[in-house]
Parts: structure tokens; sequence; C-alpha cells
């Protein structure tokens, strides 16, 4: 089934999302420090895109999908909290 979507809060996530990326790229033009937060979950997605010759999950699905793998690892050495994963 098609899920119904509010097209006003699709746009208002969209600009948002847009605003957010574009103060963290202003802070860092150089990509030295904070503009990093914007690979979370890259890493993993292009290996799952490669994987399955992008005909697998979308970019976002494999990016979410990342996510969840860096944190599991973050989990396997030590630096990351299950609970956080969870959240």
């Amino acid at each position: 089934a098609v899920l119904a979507r509010d097209p006003d809060a699709l746009v208002r996530v969209v600009v948002r999302s847009c605003e957010i990326k574009a103060h963290v790229v202003g802070e860092d033009e150089d990509e030295r420090g904070l503009r990093a937060i914007l690979n979370f979950g890259h890493t993993f997605a292009h290996a799952v895109e490669t994987l399955t010759d992008y005909r697998g999950p979308r970019h976002g699905e494999a990016v979410a999908m990342g996510m969840v793998a860096a944190c599991r690892l973050g989990e396997a050495v030590g630096c990351f909290r299950a609970a956080d994963t969870a959240r």
C-alpha cells in the first residue's frame, strides 16, 4: 500500500535539511571537522550500492542501513552504546 504523505510536511523537512547541510558546509568548507557528520552511513551505503549494482535499496535507504551498520561497528569496538543504536 502506498503511504499517504503530507506534501507540506515533506517540503518543510527538505527545506530544513538543506538549511542544516548549508550551515554545516559553511562552517567547514574544507571538510576538516564538522562536515564529516554529513558522511555518516555513507561508507557502508556505497558498499551496499556497489554489491547490489545499484539495483538494491535506494540511496537514502542504503544510507540508513549504513548508519545502523556504523553504530553497530561502534558498539563492537566499544565506542558507541547499544541504546543509542536502538534509538
